[in-house]
């Protein structure tokens, strides 16, 4: 089988599975494993699949066939079942072609030679970025719409990019955001630029009074596709001063907009806005969260300083935000996000400058890598750790799960908790904390614990968004169970490591000890172990939406009820 048959079958198990999932598709049990689909267009999918813990079918691609007989393709399969997602063929047209760009980055990481047990272990923080196949949920998980080849090749992360960044200066007047004291325009020329280029910026700079001009990054594809476009008055105005491609090279990590710096790891991250459409939605930057969010998270910090279950937990900070404000666009009340959130950007304390010296880190996604002995990277650190999988496990809920409840349950703080915004602290490959970023939509609070946010958020919480605490802990099961966790316990089950039902028992067992320590925080509404949540629909969204623009960016869909494997393990 060819690697472009491979990435098709595993794209359209993938699909199978999840529109399962979310109740778009129905399938016939056939017995021994065998299942059947029959679709409106009269073509039928014959496969092999195990249930999974939630429920759901595991499809093993290789098992695959369509009939009547043909190649099994990944668009082909999206047409046949066009009557049963129910998109328009307008939708279906742009669908297929963000499909085709994240079959093309599926074949570049599948290009990636597979790795030893020791070198799976001894990736660095990015190289481990850069490996990552996306979002596990989403089906089009790298669309990059806006993007061609030679933009993927430059910016994109399984091609390895670095690349230096382009620097504008701005009148201040025009800006908004929030900047630490300690954070001046000093310290942004500091953190990305070193030696003779930074001699040659400083002097340059005496010319622009610093009270008077924002100096800022600018993504260079941004600056090509968008900024030199539409911000063309402020440039012939004065306005926006073009300083050129210049300073420290960049790498993008997973979520493309957020980059390390590759020639000084230690220095801050840098956010950018990227407008092309990406997963969900367009990666711009939203400005209404910029004057919230570094006090946010300062805040946060001293709150998990004081609270012993949130002792292990770090909060990023956040250096400066900074977002320009268009005169044309943000006159418009209803107009299409993308145009609001084009230019700003972000400085992001590093996790590389957060961490001891015998600490290591990876954001959580990257426990489902696989070495090329069918090892999953979480089995490789267990054995480094010299633990079982279930104890390396019993750890990872006490440094990761129970201090995301506890947020929830006490304080009505939830955290968009997917693999990419939950880093984990680990000590010769045993678990010991939690490093939490990314705060600019992917933080929102509960609208019953106003007293709670008044004392420990004073200064950020009337900024960010709030939901009601049974919605609030979708950030938590959907975020990490669902997109994360059910991916991982499969992955675990099939290398042998441990059984998903087990899986499930320990992480119960964590969370019943919890609230052994708490009963004081028992709440229906809000409970981990509950019998079953409300399933959350996240491809379902784009069927029914489609690609046109609006003011605001997608919300889920909800299905009926989940059954909670977690229920089972705590009873």
């Amino acid at each position: 089988m060819t690697p472009w048959e491979k990435v098709n079958r595993a794209l359209v198990a993938k699909a199978i599975g999840e529109l399962l999932f979310e109740e778009v598709l129905s399938a016939q049990d056939c017995g021994e494993g065998r299942f059947r689909l029959e679709l409106a267009s009269g073509v039928h999918y014959h496969f092999h699949a195990e249930f999974g813990a939630w429920g759901h079918l595991w499809v093993a691609p290789e098992s695959l066939l369509r009939s009547p007989g043909s190649e099994v393709r990944a668009a082909q399969f999206f047409r046949d079942s066009l009557t049963e997602t129910q998109m328009s063929e307008v939708t279906l047209g742009t669908f297929l072609e963000e499909l085709q760009s994240t079959l093309h980055a599926d074949l570049q990481l599948a290009s990636h030679p597979a790795l030893s047990r020791t070198a799976l272990l001894t990736l660095s923080p990015l190289e481990r970025e850069q490996r990552l196949p996306g979002h596990p949920k989403l089906l089009l998980n790298k669309g990059r719409l806006g993007w061609g080849l030679s933009d993927l090749r430059s910016y994109a992360p399984e091609y390895g990019a670095r690349f230096q960044l382009r620097w504008v200066l701005v009148q201040r007047s025009e800006t908004k955001g929030l900047a630490r004291e300690d954070f001046d325009r000093k310290a942004v020329v500091a953190t990305s630029f070193h030696g003779a280029e930074r001699s040659a910026l400083e002097a340059q700079l005496k010319a622009y009074p610093d009270d008077l001009w924002e100096l800022m990054p600018v993504h260079p594809w941004q600056w090509d596709r968008i900024v030199s476009l539409q911000f063309h008055e402020f440039i012939v105005k004065g306005v926006l001063v073009d300083l050129g491609l210049r300073g420290d090279l960049y790498a993008p990590q997973t979520s493309l907009r957020t980059l390390s710096n590759l020639t000084r790891p230690h220095e801050a991250d840098i956010k950018l806005p990227l407008s092309i459409l990406n997963t969900s939605c367009v990666r711009g930057l939203p400005q209404r969260y910029l004057e919230a969010t570094p006090i946010f998270a300062e805040e946060l910090q001293a709150l998990c300083l004081q609270d012993p279950e949130l002792s292990s937990v770090r909060a990023l900070r956040e250096h400066k935000t900074l977002g320009v404000r268009h005169p044309d666009f943000h006159a418009l009340k209803q107009v299409a996000y993308r145009y609001q959130e084009s230019l700003g950007a972000i400085w992001r304390q590093s996790t590389a400058s957060l961490v001891q010296t015998d600490e290591e880190i990876l954001v959580t996604a990257a426990l489902l890598e696989t070495a090329k002995n069918g090892q999953t990277l979480l089995s490789a650190l267990a054995e480094q750790a010299q633990l079982t999988t279930q104890e390396w496990l019993e750890e990872y809920t006490r440094a990761i799960i129970v201090p995301l409840y506890h947020l929830q349950l006490n304080y009505g703080v939830g955290v968009v908790a997917h693999g990419q915004n939950i880093v984990l602290r680990m000590h010769q490959g045993v678990p010991v904390g939690l490093v939490l970023k990314d705060y600019h939509g992917d933080v929102r609070l509960s609208n019953e614990h106003q007293a709670m946010h008044q004392r420990y958020f004073p200064g950020s919480h009337d900024r960010l968004p709030q939901l009601p605490p049974e919605h609030l802990i979708h950030d938590l099961i959907t975020g990490h169970f669902i997109t994360m966790l059910r991916f991982l316990s499969r992955r675990l089950a099939l290398s042998g490591a441990i059984e998903e039902k087990i899986f499930y028992h320990t992480i119960a067992q964590g969370l019943a000890d919890y609230h052994a320590r708490h009963p004081e925080l028992a709440s229906d509404r809000v409970n981990l172990l509950a019998p079953s949540f409300q399933r959350v629909l996240v491809n379902k969204v784009r069927f029914h939406i489609g690609y046109g623009d609006g003011a605001a960016r997608p919300l889920p869909l909800l299905g009926s009820d989940l059954p909670n494997p977690l229920r089972e393990g705590a009873l």
